[in-house]
């Protein structure tokens, strides 16, 4: 595609040597290539949103491959669809993609211009609490901590008699962390 066929409201084509008329179409032509390259982005994010994951199948990464796109890249573009929802205004993507974590990123991506600035202010701020799918790995991990402990217990009540202190001490450090969680998801 020429970009004369991209911009045919500038279809008087100058001379040869005519520079500025030729930076100026490069520029109209960056301009527009960025703009299809943001919005392949969020909508990559906003499928990978839509996938319904089944846990160990690997889902995304099947998806990334399928599509041949980078599974750490594909999670950045879901990450920033999952902050920036479809039916809200959207920042230019790298604008969204540093803002995510922020509570108050819709705020901010409406005064924040550029990439760079978004992220000095992300890194500006303290670390953010946890996203809301870390968080249901963090409660799911604790949930299997204590399924484990439990079965072992109700099936081999020996093994627990016959642990090292040590291990017990282990298993009861394990366990109260496991129970924080899931308190503290209680408590909020």
């Amino acid at each position: 595609m020429t970009v004369l066929e991209l911009f045919p409201q500038d279809a008087a084509e100058p001379g040869l040597n005519d520079y500025d008329w030729s930076v100026e179409q490069g520029r109209a032509a960056i301009k527009h290539a960025d703009k299809v390259q943001q919005q392949l982005q969020w909508t990559l994010g906003d499928l990978a949103l839509k996938l319904q994951p089944k846990y160990g199948d690997a889902t995304l990464q099947h998806f990334a491959e399928d599509l041949g796109v980078n599974y750490t890249t594909l999670k950045q573009y879901r990450q920033a669809a999952a902050a920036f929802p479809e039916k809200d205004a959207r920042p230019s993507f790298s604008v969204g993609y540093a803002l995510r974590n922020e509570p108050d990123r819709a705020d901010l991506a409406e005064s924040v211009p550029t990439k760079r600035k978004a992220q000095d202010i992300a890194r500006e701020r303290k670390a953010p609490e946890p996203r809301p799918d870390e968080k249901q790995h963090q409660e799911a991990d604790a949930i299997n901590t204590l399924r484990a402990f439990l079965r072992d217990v109700v099936t081999t009540p020996e093994a627990v008699r016959t642990m090292s202190p040590k291990a017990k001490q282990h298993y009861i450090r394990v366990l109260r962390e496991a129970l924080e969680i899931l308190e503290g998801d209680e408590n909020a």
